[in-house]
Formats: structure tokens, C-alpha cells, sequence
């Protein structure tokens, strides 16, 4: 995986991004030597794959609310009961 500053990828950017997609490889762009963003090659079968895992992580999670145009009290908010 290749590492490349902000900088650099600001000035190199079309090079970059045709490395990517000609050799498949994910491109790491840094910030004062942090990671900031990873940037890999499109992936049809790994765009499902994620999500997949982000609804199987979510279906359990999101409530029905039946009267979304109702006023809601304070007391029926989960962050205000301690």
C-alpha cells in the first residue's frame, strides 16, 4: 500500500488515482504524517459486501416510531435519562 502526503497528491492527483485503478492497489494520503484518507481501487463485489455488514449492523438498532408528526416529551428521550 502506498503512502503519499497531502501535498503531493494535490500535484500528482490524475497520476495517482490511474496508479490505483491500473495496479489495484489502495493509495494512503496523510496530513502531518497522519493518515487522513485511504483511497482504493472500485470494487463492485466489496461495495455489496459493506453493505451488507452496515445493514446487518443497523437491523437491530433502528427503532419504529409510529407518529412521526407527533411531539415527542422529554421524557421518552433515551440521552436526557441518566
Amino acid at each position: 500500500m502506498q503512502t503519499v502526503s497531502l501535498s503531493d497528491f494535490q500535484n500528482q492527483r490524475i497520476v495517482l488515482l490511474k496508479q490505483v485503478e491500473k495496479i489495484g492497489e489502495s493509495l494512503i494520503v496523510t496530513e502531518d504524517g497522519h493518515p487522513v484518507v485511504r483511497i482504493m481501487p472500485y470494487d463492485e463485489s466489496s461495495i455489496e459486501k459493506y453493505t451488507k455488514e452496515l445493514l446487518a449492523m443497523l437491523r437491530s438498532n433502528v427503532w419504529r416510531y409510529d407518529a412521526p408528526e407527533e411531539p415527542v416529551g422529554e421524557n421518552e428521550w433515551k440521552s436526557l435519562q441518566c
